[in-house]
């Protein structure tokens, strides 16, 4: 009888452990959104952590993907030190969070008659990026891709590292909540 209850244990222990595991697999190996460079009319470049996102959209604006660059909660000044017109370039320091800045892209492309853009984020965070200008742009017929400012592809077993599993496992948390709050 014993035996029996501790087997029991060990087996439900086991299932519980492996359940986690295909289920965070799952989360890692299909959380990547991103999608391939192409032509725009916009490159938006999100803020948070923003010199790696900097880069990204400079390297995009360089090779001439789009003409214009929108910078959310971000300076302007790594784009003028490294050549890029004042002309070419909006900031605006209005949204607190992702879905605010989706929001305010929306008008920003409205009111400018923009019909597509590049947003530029982390690998990390392009699932609540892309949920967010999805739900936002809705209806619009605004074309809009997403673009990591990372390439992690070509690293084998990043999944492994724990500093990137967590990122994964923060961002599905604040993912759950964006649809309970919006």
């Amino acid at each position: 009888m014993l035996c029996s209850l501790k087997l029991k244990i060990v087996l439900s222990t086991l299932l519980i452990l492996g359940s986690l595991a295909v289920g965070l697999y799952a989360i890692v190996i299909f959380w990547s959104v991103a999608d391939a460079e192409q032509k725009s009319d916009l490159i938006i470049c999100l803020g948070g952590n923003a010199r790696v996102r900097q880069e990204k959209s400079l390297k995009l604006f360089d090779e001439r993907y789009a003409q214009k660059l929108l910078l959310t909660n971000q300076s302007p000044n790594y784009f003028l030190e490294n050549g890029v017109s004042s002309s070419n370039i909006y900031v605006t320091d209005i949204p607190r969070n992702t879905f605010e800045e989706a929001e305010y892209c929306r008008w920003f492309m409205q009111e400018h008659k923009i019909n597509s853009a590049l947003v530029v984020s982390d690998w990390w965070h392009l699932r609540r990026v892309k949920w967010s200008f999805e739900t936002v742009f809705q209806g619009t017929g605004k074309k809009i891709k997403y673009i990591s400012a990372q390439n992690l592809e070509t690293k084998v077993g990043w999944w492994l590292e724990p500093h990137q599993l967590k990122l994964v496992l923060k961002e599905t948390t604040k993912l759950v909540g964006y649809w309970v709050r919006f």
